[in-house]
């Protein structure tokens, strides 16, 4: 019967209770409560309770990072492999494979070198760095392995055809790289730390993108011959050859209708910012099935649930004195 017990620590029926436990602030050691979650999952696996529910903002957050680094893994071997098959498509050949994944490799491994030596740990937003560095790096080294290509079919002076291809993509590679990298700065004004790190960390990710893809890719391909006639016709005659000069003779001859295809795409993406929805709530990170989201539905279903809600009241001076006031506050309660 009383109203502090039900729903706090017993249910209703009196069929479940609770066991409430508030952790310890340890200043520096972001870690401690994970390690607290784990220890606790630890002894209720070896009781053997399969009735107990184990939940909570440690060990929902605990949770997320097991994700998170679950998710680390995956994209780590996922991405490589998906640039590979991409790389073999395009180029159709040894160079146009190597070049590109090694500046990849390098791009990331900078970017990563220079996270853990400012001692950061990885959080939802900053495990996108590896595969944000990789995309853009394979990009910029993308332009200038196409503009080789182009260079070696009109001579045949390898010295001449790397010269040319550095003068020709240094300023457009500088503008992309430089802009992109700008507006990934600028998270770093952001009032989130996990943002504000995501934004300076892709900043300096993309400056070594930009680097490496300038100098590394035409010294690598100084050291080897040009393109024989097959390479260079694959090259041009490939599948995604076909495809571009198809769009491009779409575009020259048919503007108008390529316009209104433009508007109507845009139209919809208009309509797609719509639905976009801002979600801030730590639950909402993780699978439905994970067993800190199920045990949060059964303390919700069987208890007064995890978040406490604070309500603050305002009123005249003296007002709370008030029997009235006194009633509506019980009324409220």
């Amino acid at each position: 019967s009383n109203p502090r017990y039900v729903r706090n620590l017993l249910s209703p029926d009196g069929t479940f209770a609770s066991i409430n436990a508030q952790l310890e602030w340890h200043p520096g050691e972001d870690n401690f409560r994970f390690g607290v979650a784990r220890t606790i999952r630890g002894i209720l696996e070896r009781a053997g309770c399969s009735e107990c529910t184990l939940t909570g903002l440690s060990v929902i957050a605990e949770e997320g990072l097991q994700s998170i680094l679950k998710d680390l893994k995956t994209y780590l071997w996922v991405t490589p492999v998906l640039i590979s098959l991409l790389l073999v498509i395009l180029f159709r050949g040894v160079r146009g494979f190597l070049i590109p994944q090694t500046a990849v490799f390098l791009s990331v491994l900078w970017t990563l070198g220079l996270f853990f030596a400012f001692r950061r740990s990885f959080a939802i937003t900053t495990t996108m760095l590896p595969v944000l560095v990789s995309v853009i790096c394979l990009s910029d080294v993308i332009h200038i392995m196409t503009r080789y290509y182009e260079e070696s079919r009109r001579s045949r002076d390898k010295g001449a055809v790397v010269k040319r291809t550095v003068a020709h993509m240094i300023p457009p590679c500088f503008l992309t790289s430089t802009t992109t990298a700008v507006g990934f700065g600028s998270l770093a004004t952001n009032n989130v730390q996990q943002v504000r790190e995501f934004g300076v960390f892709a900043f300096a990710g993309i400056l070594f993108v930009y680097l490496l893809a300038i100098t590394l890719t035409p010294i690598l391909l100084s050291f080897l011959p040009l393109p024989g006639p097959t390479l260079r016709n694959r090259y041009t005659s490939g599948i995604v050859a076909g495809i571009l000069n198809k769009a491009q003779h779409l575009v020259e001859h048919r503007k108008r209708e390529t316009l209104v295809f433009l508007g109507l795409t845009s139209l919809l993406a208009v309509a797609g910012i719509f639905q976009i929805r801002v979600e801030t709530q730590g639950s909402k990170f993780l699978d439905p099935e994970a067993p800190s989201i199920q045990g949060l539905h059964t303390f919700a279903k069987n208890m007064s649930g995890i978040i406490s809600i604070e309500v603050l009241l305002e009123g005249t001076p003296g007002i709370f004195k008030e029997p009235r006031a006194l009633a509506e506050l019980d009324r409220l309660q």
